[in-house]
């Protein structure tokens, strides 16, 4: 009904697979617990459509698989601070990819060794200062 009068949906895949394709990056976040959440729903689905165009593994930020603890919402339930952690584990692949280089890249192709290090190095700070503006307490 919302999508017929609106073109609101609460399953727009579409728009996942874009976002996906455009970034080669996942992370999702809800409420509800980790385990038969919906964010597994989005996991499976974006990893059938997208597989090919992904670039670090799919990041999941949810509740924790206990009871929902009223007292102690503000800690059970995820944040900003959770989702700019999970983004530095979604950067921490760019870094393993560093390592590898330095291990194929021989020691007499040290320029170009060097050359990828930089460019991975300022990807990375991009990536860090991006997520810092876009998660900053103002």
């Amino acid at each position: 009904m919302a999508q017929e009068k609106l073109g609101v949906s609460c399953e727009d895949a579409q728009a996942v697979c874009e976002s996906v394709v455009k970034t080669g990056r996942l992370l999702i976040s809800h409420e509800a617990p980790l385990t038969n959440g919906f964010a597994s729903d989005i996991a499976s689905y974006a990893q059938k459509e997208c597989f090919l165009k992904m670039e670090a593994p799919i990041e999941r930020v949810c509740g924790g698989d206990t009871p929902f603890p009223h007292s102690m919402e503000a800690f059970y339930l995820p944040d900003k601070w959770r989702c700019l952690d999970a983004n530095e584990g979604v950067t921490a692949v760019l870094n393993r990819l560093r390592i590898a280089l330095d291990e194929i890249v021989p020691d007499k192709r040290r320029y170009q060794r060097e050359k990828y290090f930089r460019f991975l190095e300022s990807f990375i700070d991009y990536k860090m200062e991006t997520t810092k503006y876009l998660y900053n307490d103002n």
